[in-house]
């Protein structure tokens, strides 16, 4: 697998992926976590 143009827009990454001799784009949303986290 190899992966290239992570490209961050907001809230939303968006990551070209090949596959098996076969590609990808994939995009992910979240949301910014809150504090406190992780103390």
């Amino acid at each position: 697998m190899e992966m290239r143009n992570f490209i961050l827009h907001r809230d939303i990454l968006s990551v070209e992926v090949t596959i098996d001799k076969k590609d990808y784009i994939i995009g992910v949303q979240w949301k910014t976590p809150e504090k406190p986290y992780g103390e």
